[in-house]
């Protein structure tokens, strides 16, 4: 046993190398080749379970992880990994019970406390509550269990009412986090697309290939993307990496052949260079080979509504649906949320406001560009009025109404994003106006938007999306 783990000790960090690049077929194949001539241990199958999570096998990685649960009954980790598996693929209780039987065998486990906390928060006299107080002040704490702790600890005070100790979980949670944010970065890359990017023919035909769901993390894409998913004639790929990738590879492309070349470069090449090795790309990494007619991919990336043109270049059919939620409720749940890595510009509200800015820039080009591929999804009109929504919504992608899209918590597979539990309930209304709890603290924001006139600007922008009728029309009217 010694010699088996030892030698996986020396393969695992390719492994774990393969999973962070997400390209979990190499380390699953590394996985397999090991196995042939060892036996399976814990961190084997443990990595296992993920690359096969990674690929979107929910249930070969479920198969794994209750095999690991009877080979080691005894290891709090293991359930631990149980629990967050089952939480993701919407079996709550389930989960409960997996991750209290790993606080049972490790009481001080800060992952299984945070995890646990996550579906129900703890009252702030649980014992487990005290663990996490500990955490945050003990100097043999890592780094990420302080973070882990006080956002679990934000969410605890929220949940009791306590709004501005919340906050200050919150605010310090963000504080350890180590993830930058390119500001300047961002503005050129605006700037450039505002600069270059091309207006695009209409093709409205028939069905697209793809449906491209983008806006602001935390704005309700998930909600969007399940909605959609719900149709018999669409399949959703969840938050996909592809058309990021795609354009990784094409600029690189371009590099090798012409030197140097700036980030929107790909716009000069667009009609000259042969596309399809690259949309043959984009459909191979999202495990689709191109779309048969009647057939309909998601891809749901929030924050690829800056790669709107590219994508439409990429795949020309495609539609594209931005949702459009309050900024102050997006801040908050941005603010608030413990990303397990990226969107650095989560860390202050300052960066949040500069972030947002750009991107509604971003979007105010992009429907120059796009014209009527791209529909505005106001997520307020969305939750009060679901069904002529939804019906609206599936009209803009092609498709006809089926009343199953009225029920996207009924849909099946994982949902890995922070909105997993959200999105398990009926198309509901609990998710507006939960800034008003914390405007004092969200003033920052605020300012950094630009004012309650940005504010106001918004919200013009919301009801014109909500009713179709733009600003000049409602007043001339």
């Amino acid at each position: 046993m010694t010699s088996c783990i030892s030698q996986y000790d020396a393969l695992r960090p390719k492994v774990q190398g393969a999973m962070r690049n997400r390209n979990f077929a190499a380390g699953l194949s590394l996985l397999q080749n090991y196995l042939v001539m060892h036996e399976p241990e814990f961190p084997v199958l443990k990595d296992m379970a993920g690359c096969y999570w990674g690929i979107g096998d929910d249930i070969t990685t479920m198969r794994l992880m209750q095999s690991m649960v009877q080979a080691w009954p005894d290891n709090p980790e293991v359930w631990n990994d149980l629990g967050v598996y089952l939480m993701m693929t919407g079996h709550k209780q389930a989960a409960c019970s997996a991750l209290d039987t790993a606080l049972k065998l490790s009481p001080k486990s800060v992952s299984a406390i945070c995890a646990r906390n996550f579906i129900e928060p703890f009252d702030t006299r649980s014992r487990y509550v005290q663990t996490l107080r500990r955490v945050t002040t003990s100097k043999t704490s890592s780094s990420r269990e302080r973070v882990h702790a006080h956002s679990a600890l934000g969410i605890v005070h929220d949940h009791a009412g306590q709004y501005g100790e919340a906050f200050r979980h919150f605010g310090r949670a963000n504080a350890r986090r180590k993830e930058p944010y390119e500001k300047h970065r961002v503005e050129k890359l605006v700037a450039a697309q505002i600069r270059r990017c091309p207006r695009f023919p209409l093709m409205m035909v028939g069905h697209p290939s793809v449906i491209f769901v983008a806006g602001l993390p935390r704005s309700g894409t998930t909600l969007v993307d399940r909605i959609l998913s719900r149709h018999s004639e669409v399949r959703s790929v969840g938050e996909s990496h592809a058309l990021t990738d795609t354009l990784r590879a094409f600029r690189s492309h371009l590099g090798s052949r012409y030197g140097r070349l700036d980030y929107y470069a790909w716009v000069d090449f667009i009609e000259t260079e042969d596309m399809t090795p690259f949309r043959e790309m984009f459909f191979d990494a999202n495990a689709a080979s191109p779309r048969e007619t009647g057939s309909v991919i998601v891809s749901k990336m929030p924050l690829d509504c800056l790669e709107m043109g590219f994508a439409r270049a990429l795949i020309p059919d495609a539609r594209f649906v931005f949702v459009n939620r309050h900024p102050l409720d997006v801040g908050l749940s941005l603010y608030r949320t413990n990303f397990k890595s990226g969107h650095g510009f989560t860390r202050k509200l300052g960066w949040i406001g500069h972030m947002m800015r750009h991107v509604y820039l971003s979007l105010d080009n992009y429907k120059q560009r796009l014209g009527p591929a791209l529909r505005v999804q106001s997520y307020r009109r969305l939750v009060e009025a679901p069904q002529e929504q939804v019906i609206d919504l599936l009209t803009h992608c092609g498709l006809s109404f089926e009343p199953g899209c009225m029920e996207p918590e009924k849909g099946h597979g994982s949902v890995r994003t922070a909105s997993l539990l959200q999105v398990r309930a009926s198309i509901n209304r609990s998710g507006l106006g939960k800034w008003h709890r914390y405007a004092t603290q969200l003033e920052p924001l605020v300012a950094a938007l630009g004012g309650q006139s940005w504010l106001d600007d918004w919200a013009l922008r919301d009801l014109e999306a909500a009713s179709g009728v733009t600003i000049s029309q409602r007043k001339a009217s």
